[in-house]
C-alpha cells in the first residue's frame, strides 16, 4: 500500500531519532536477553498488552499492541527451526511466512470466519537503509453485530516482514478501514521503531535495566516473569543490598494464605533498587526507589485482576507522597529513628 511509504531519507532520520527517544522514555515492555531486543511499552502510538511465548520453539514469541477499537499489532520473532537466516527483507524464509499467511487466509475463509479476502499490494519500506521490510497488504470482510445487528466491516492487514539477528521478524498491522488514517501515521511511527529495535545495540546492564521496566510494567505476563529471573540472579551477586523486608507486609501470613504472585512483587522490589544502583555503579542503596516500585508493579498487577488486593498496600498504593510516605513508614518499622 503505497499510502504508507515516505517521502523522503530526511523525514525517515527525524523519526528514528524521535520514536527512539521516546521508547527510552516510555521504558521497555520485554527485553528479549538472548537476542539483546527491547520492545516498548507504547509501539506506534499503542500500548503493549501482553507477550506469548509459544511451546513450539520454532514459532517463537509475539508481543501483542493495541490502540482500541479493533486497531491491533502483533510482533512476531521466530526461526521457523532454520539455523542460517540471512538478513533483510529478501532472506530465504520470508516468502515462506507471506505464502503460510494467504495459506491461513483461505482456511479462515472457508470456515466462513472471513470473506472476499484479497491482496491489496506489495511493497518494501522504507524505500532505503539498512533494515527493510518485505510489506504485504491484504483486505477481508470480518462478521460483526452492530445495535443487535449482525453485518460485516472491512478489514486491513498489512504484514511486514524481515530478517535479522538469525530471526524472523513479522509485524501484522490489523484494523478497520475507515481507520485508514489514523493507521498511517501509526505506521509512520511504528517501522522507524522496530528499524530502531532491531539495529540497537545494547549492553548486559542496560538490558537488565530494561528488563525492570519490563516487570514493573506487567509483572505476571511472560514478560514480567522472565525479567524477574534476571533481576533476581543480579541481586544475588550484591551482598550489600539493604533489604527492609518489613515491606513485604504478605510475609506475616501463613504459605497458603498468601497471594499468588505474591513473589513478583519482591522481585519488583529489587527491580527498584537495581534502577537505582546500577547506572551510578553503587553496591547499596536505592532502597527508595525499589518501595515505589513494588506499589507501582501491585498496582498494575491489581489493574490486570492478577493479584488479590493486600490492605495495606492498597492504602500505601493511594498515597500522593509515596517517597514521604516510605520515610514515615522506615519510622513506623523502626529502621530509623524519628530524630534521623
Amino acid at each position: 500500500m503505497s499510502a504508507y511509504t515516505t517521502g523522503n531519507g530526511m523525514k525517515w532520520i527525524g523519526l528514528l531519532v524521535l520514536f527512539s527517544a521516546q521508547a527510552a522514555l516510555g521504558g521497555a515492555a520485554f527485553v528479549d536477553f538472548d537476542l539483546g531486543l527491547m520492545f516498548p511499552q507504547k509501539l506506534g502510538g499503542m500500548a503493549c498488552d501482553r507477550v506469548e511465548n509459544y511451546s513450539n520453539e520454532e514459532m517463537g514469541y509475539s508481543v501483542f499492541y493495541s490502540l482500541g477499537g479493533g486497531i491491533t499489532a502483533e510482533v512476531s520473532v521466530l526461526d521457523l527451526g532454520r539455523r542460517d537466516i540471512g538478513t533483510g527483507y529478501k532472506a530465504d524464509g520470508v516468502d515462506v511466512i507471506l505464502q503460510a499467511l494467504e495459506v491461513q487466509l483461505e482456511r479462515r475463509e472457508k470456515l466462513k470466519e472471513i470473506a472476499k479476502w484479497k491482496k491489496r499490494g506489495s511493497t518494501v519500506i522504507p524505500r532505503n537503509g539498512d533494515v527493510l521490510f518485505a510489506n504485504n497488504v491484504y483486505q477481508y470482510a470480518e462478521p460483526r453485530e452492530d445495535a443487535g445487528i449482525a453485518g460485516t466491516v472491512t478489514r486491513i492487514l498489512s504484514v511486514y516482514v524481515t530478517a535479522a539477528h538469525n530471526h524472523f521478524i513479522r509485524v501484522d498491522l490489523l484494523f478497520d478501514i475507515g481507520d485508514n488514517t489514523t493507521a498511517r501515521k501509526i505506521t509512520e511511527a511504528l517501522v522507524p521503531q522496530m528499524v530502531t529495535l532491531i539495529q540497537a545495540g545494547h549492553s548486559e546492564q542496560e538490558l537488565l535495566l530494561a528488563g525492570c521496566d519490563a516487570l514493573v510494567y506487567n509483572p505476571s505476563d511472560y514478560a514480567g516473569r522472565l525479567a524477574a529471573r534476571r533481576i533476581l540472579e543480579k541481586t544475588q551477586t550484591m551482598a550489600d543490598l539493604a533489604i527492609y523486608d518489613a515491606f513485604f507486609v504478605w510475609s506475616e501470613q501463613s504459605e497458603w494464605e498468601r497471594p499468588k504472585n505474591f513473589e513478583l512483587l519482591e522481585a519488583a522490589y529489587y527491580a527498584g533498587m537495581l534502577k537505582a544502583v546500577l547506572p551510578q555503579n553503587l553496591s547499596e542503596g536505592g532502597d527508595q526507589e525499589a518501595f515505589v516500585a513494588m506499589l507501582e508493579a501491585y498496582a498494575a498487577m491489581r489493574k490486570r485482576d492478577d493479584i488479590k488486593a493486600i490492605p495495606q498496600l492498597e492504602e500505601w498504593v493511594k498515597a500522593p507522597d509515596k517517597k514521604a510516605l516510605y520515610k514515615k513508614l522506615l519510622i513506623e518499622f523502626e529502621y530509623v529513628l524519628p530524630s534521623d
